[in-house]
């Protein structure tokens, strides 16, 4: 498969060549070779009947499946990758992302990363390099942890670990209050959800007059809910401090200064509250022309987010100037005193006003126009999940909550949830329909279930939709006209809850709702988006496979450029010539231009200029790679000539160099042409000798299926 062929290329050209008689691939390199069947989206593994290398293997040669990693090599592989265990600065995860901090990122070889199979893909902000995984994330970030904790690098990460970023590195900044945030809310979501539902499910009870707001079980279901909200600031705190290896103990204090009954008994003993304080909320909400009452604490999580930062940065200024001997008693002396006076009289404050001033910020533009709000918060949702900026969203809807008493973005997004969750059903169906086994399927049925119970896109999104752009697109607009719609009906709901099934239960108060229209139009459209969307997506896999099935009735891989003919063997490259990334054919240009070889469509993935992917005959997988080790030049003398996901036809220009200036640096300008073959399909060479001179178009080799018979 290209993409994976090239990051390979990239993985071994960025590191030391083999020595002679060395092998070439390390453990937990999988390069595929000729005949294996390529790995398509959400697809995890060899094909049926493939079978591992066997001990002493080096690489898989024509015909063979890759290298079946585990654990410890996969963990060995992405170290490397990442530019060893002292480039890595911080790791922790996600639901669906290893997030791992490095101190020098262009150590980092993001094509490598990419050439796993467990790696769906590589989000870079800034230092902070996101690995979505498929699979068990955190029992690989535990397995990475665990290794880094037996290396002699913990000593060099720990100097590394420092939140003094340059001014212009914005995003990192950006990288990492995304991450902080995720963090410090992500471990309590499941808990909020489920208190919501129960404090939800206790007012549904009144109205039916199963139970009376005097019952002892009312009061226990409602004192539940309660009593997580006021705590909140505490596990929020303590959370964020793990994040930040800085003392949990310490945060929770100060998250319990933040409890609201502690909060006025301390702002009330706090020496220059009243004189100070006070007049300073009055004169801030009199700019912000805030409708809150802003002397009124109300629970919030940024307060503690702010307060935990600056004990981690106390706590590590201190440690310079303290010995470790007395660190234990002394450091948590010194952060106290001066983290809870300033967290009474400063932050806790402050951001109580900033959070008033962005609730109404919000509730003002949804007065304005709710179909407006409902039409941009739904159409660019999804959008903001794949790049990880919904994190800072979600302390937004806390906010709602907490002050308003309800919140509209919770419903509004939950129609993008429930479209995308639309189209990795209608994937499925139609792997189904087509009786389609492996784990394509399995990891289709997953997301699936992951989505539509729990609201967690994030499996969807990068095994499926981001690989089909005009889909992901298509999603956005269903999204955001099921968003302009709820805006309209002014849906709300009144507890937290993810973005899932449980929001319908939470969108209903019996004190609050006169009608159940609203509500009743709110599933109606949850209903229509996802199912409008598994119509599309099924549609658009039958339009695949079509185009597939036109695209295999030539067969014919031609020439891509003028030159001398080379076997693949008899190219200067030792993982070329092995034959580990596939069979082909190579070339000595004797011209500056490369031609499609055969018709198809030019891959999306390929960002290399001296690379261009191709989706071929009977649905092989073309690399065609201009030069050895050409990837260094980082893309000079290279002009790509063909859009990426465009379709092509054979002879067609693809992409120009220099032939001249690519010689003069020192590199070999030879063409190779490799293909990543499905299962069923095979490859003949036509006989063409040694050194003789082919011309474009000319024919190279033939793809044909292989009859069951012959199988």
């Amino acid at each position: 498969m290209p993409t994976r062929a090239e990051s390979a290329i990239n993985a071994t050209q960025y590191q030391a060549g083999p020595g002679a008689g060395q092998a070439p691939l390390g453990a937990g390199q999988t390069g595929p070779g000729a005949g294996q069947a390529p790995l398509g989206a959400g697809q995890t593994g060899p094909g049926a009947g493939q079978a591992p290398l066997g001990a002493g293997q080096t690489g898989p040669g024509a015909g063979q499946a890759p290298l079946d990693v585990g654990q410890d090599a996969l963990c060995a592989a992405l170290l490397r990758e990442l530019g060893g265990a002292g480039n890595i600065v911080r790791l922790n995860h996600c639901t669906t992302r290893l997030r791992v901090r490095v101190a020098v990122c262009h150590k980092v070889d993001v094509a490598a990363l990419k050439s796993h199979r467990e790696v769906f893909n590589v989000i870079v902000q800034g230092s902070e390099f996101q690995l979505v995984i498929n699979g068990a994330v955190d029992e690989l970030c535990a397995a990475l942890q665990q290794v880094l904790g037996n290396t002699e690098a913990s000593v060099q990460r720990q100097a590394l670990e420092r939140w003094d970023f340059r001014p212009a590195d914005m995003v990192s900044r950006f990288g990492m209050l995304t991450s902080l945030m995720s963090a410090a809310i992500l471990p309590v979501i499941g808990f909020l959800a489920a208190s919501a539902l129960l404090s939800t499910m206790n007012g549904v009870l009144v109205f039916t007059g199963l139970l009376e707001p005097s019952d002892r079980l009312y009061t226990f279901f409602n004192s539940s809910f309660n009593l997580l909200i006021n705590f909140l600031p505490v596990l929020v705190g303590y959370n964020c401090a793990r994040w930040l290896k800085s003392s949990p103990m310490v945060s929770m204090v100060l998250g319990l200064c933040l409890v609201p009954n502690f909060y006025y008994e301390l702002s009330a003993m706090m020496p220059g509250y009243d004189r100070l304080t006070l007049p300073m909320l009055t004169e801030l909400q009199g700019l912000l022309h805030s409708r809150f009452d802003a002397t009124v604490y109300e629970v919030s999580v940024l307060p503690s987010l702010v307060a935990t930062v600056l004990n981690a940065r106390l706590e590590r200024g201190v440690a310079r100037v303290i010995p470790s001997s007395v660190q234990a008693l002394v450091m948590p002396l010194i952060c106290l005193c001066v983290c809870v006076p300033i967290l009474i009289l400063v932050i806790a404050p402050l951001f109580t006003v900033i959070c008033y001033g962005f609730s109404g910020g919000i509730l003002s533009f949804y007065e304005y126009s709710p179909g407006l709000m409902g039409l941009i918060a739904g159409g660019v949702w999804e959008f903001l999940v794949v790049v990880g900026l919904h994190w800072l969203i979600s302390p937004l809807m806390l906010n709602n909550l907490s002050i308003l008493g309800y919140d509209m973005m919770t419903a509004i997004v939950m129609i993008p949830t429930a479209a995308t969750a639309g189209t990795m059903v209608g994937n499925y169906l139609y792997l189904r329909r087509h009786k389609c086994q492996g784990p394509e399927l399995t990891n289709a049925r997953n997301a699936s279930l992951l989505a539509v119970i729990f609201g967690i896109t994030e499996p969807v999104l990068y095994t499926y939709l981001v690989a089909r752009t005009k889909l992901f697109l298509l999603v956005g607009v269903v999204a955001a006209l099921g968003g302009l719609m709820v805006g309209l009906l002014g849906v709300h709901v009144y507890s937290l809850s993810l973005s899932s099934i449980f929001t319908v239960v939470v969108a209903y108060r019996a004190d609050v709702n006169e009608s159940l229209w609203p509500l009743l139009g709110f599933v109606v459209t949850i209903l229509s988006g996802f199912s409008i969307a598994m119509v599309f997506s099924f549609l658009w896999r039958k339009r695949e496979a079509q185009q597939t099935a036109a695209q295999a009735e030539v067969g014919a891989i031609g020439a891509v450029c003028a030159g001398s003919f080379v076997p693949l063997p008899g190219v200067n490259d030792p993982i070329f010539s092995a034959l580990m990334l596939g069979d082909g054919y190579a070339i000595k240009p004797s011209a500056d231009v490369i031609y499609a070889p055969c018709s198809g469509t030019v891959s999306e993935d390929i960002v290399f200029a001296h690379a261009v992917g191709i989706k071929g005959p009977y649905g092989a997988e073309l690399l065609v790679h201009v030069g050895i080790n050409t990837v260094r030049l980082e893309g000079q003398h290279f002009t790509l000539l063909a859009q990426p996901g465009s379709p092509i036809k054979a002879g067609e220009p693809m992409l120009s160099f220099d032939r001249d200036a690519i010689v003069a640096a020192g590199y070999d300008p030879t063409v190779m042409v490799l293909c990543t073959l499905p299962e069923g399909v095979r490859m003949s060479h036509c006989p063409v000798a040694a050194g003789a001179e082919v011309k474009v178009g000319q024919e190279l080799v033939t793809l044909s299926a292989v009859s069951p018979a012959a199988a």
